[in-house]
């Protein structure tokens, strides 16, 4: 530790200004310094208390007779230590906007200054990104070996093309195999999904208009739960491979909510024999069926490679 002066402080200073509690100076006992040259004012207790690395810093002797508060400097910018700070420190609050901040954040906190006391905390931060960012947070709980924070992540992932997913920081904390797993397991799901619109002896028949319908195009035979064949109606059996092959990308997207099904309720409703039969509601509980079966069916994949960290075991 090194001892301030304030010329030096003021000429090296070009981040943020800080705010309280971290200007406080007589409530405190330390200053940490940035790499940008701005003074953190902070308290040892609360240091020594989450960070082994700090409590045996401050153990070490210290110069008798020197009333100024002593310096650590540290490598850290202003903006990444206020955050940082933020993160643990009483009468803070927090400002993580944005997942690579967490990844900043985390590496200074849990590898660099081994608070592990605040993995919990971390954790949770974490997990409130499963929705909107699956696959970053898939990366860094690997990165960290949150094996249930990364599978919960890799099933989220099934809601959206893995492929189309922006590049993000947190894929460089994972090794290429680590990333291929991801795929790998994304790509036998898809399968799984898909294999549910052409394999269809799940289905269950019970006089369904798509196959009573003698008005309606007819577009192939398929066998159903009973092991009869059945025909089935065009405008059925395109919204079923039509979805197979989305399906086949995005293993748990919402049937329902997209615009083959819309397509396929029009189209039957435009046949007097179909529309009496209320397609719409006939679909919609078809849907629902068949979604559970995807879950279902998904849920099989199990023979991930080891470096998958048995995320879908």
């Amino acid at each position: 530790m090194s001892n301030p002066t304030k010329e030096s402080a003021t000429a090296l200073q070009t981040g943020l200004n800080p705010e309280p509690p971290f200007t406080k100076a007589s409530l405190s006992d330390v200053i940490l310094r940035s790499s940008d040259g701005v003074d953190f004012y902070v308290n040892r207790a609360v240091l020594s208390l989450v960070s082994p690395v700090f409590e045996t810093m401050f153990s070490l002797p210290q110069t008798e007779g020197n009333s100024t508060i002593p310096v650590v400097d540290v490598q850290e910018d202003s903006e990444l230590l206020d955050r940082a700070l933020r993160f643990f420190y009483p009468g803070t609050q927090l400002l993580l906007q944005t997942l690579d901040d967490a990844i900043e954040v985390f590496r200074v906190l849990l590898r660099k200054y081994d608070m592990q006391c605040l993995v919990p905390a971390a954790r949770n931060h974490l997990e409130a990104y499963i929705t909107s960012s699956p696959v970053s947070v898939y990366a860094l709980a690997l990165a960290y070996q949150w094996e249930d924070i990364a599978k919960a992540a890799a099933t989220q992932s099934l809601k959206s093309p893995v492929l189309h997913v922006k590049a993000s920081r947190a894929l460089d904390l994972i090794s290429g195999s680590e990333y291929q797993n991801l795929l790998w397991y994304h790509r036998r799901c898809g399968a799984a999904a898909k294999a549910t619109t052409t394999k269809m002896r799940w289905i269950t028949f019970n006089y369904e208009t798509w196959f009573t319908c003698d008005t309606c195009s007819y577009h192939s035979t398929r066998t159903l739960a009973d092991a009869s064949t059945y025909p089935c109606r065009k405008w059925f059996m395109e919204f079923l491979l039509g979805m197979g092959e989305l399906l086949a990308r995005t293993p748990k997207m919402g049937i329902r909510s997209h615009r083959l099904f819309t397509k396929a309720v029009a189209e039957a409703s435009q046949c007097a024999h179909c529309r009496t039969h209320n397609p719409f509601e006939q679909l919609a509980n078809f849907v629902s069926i068949w979604e559970n079966r995807i879950i279902t069916e998904v849920a099989k994949v199990r023979e991930a490679p080891r470096l998958l960290l048995n995320l879908v075991s």
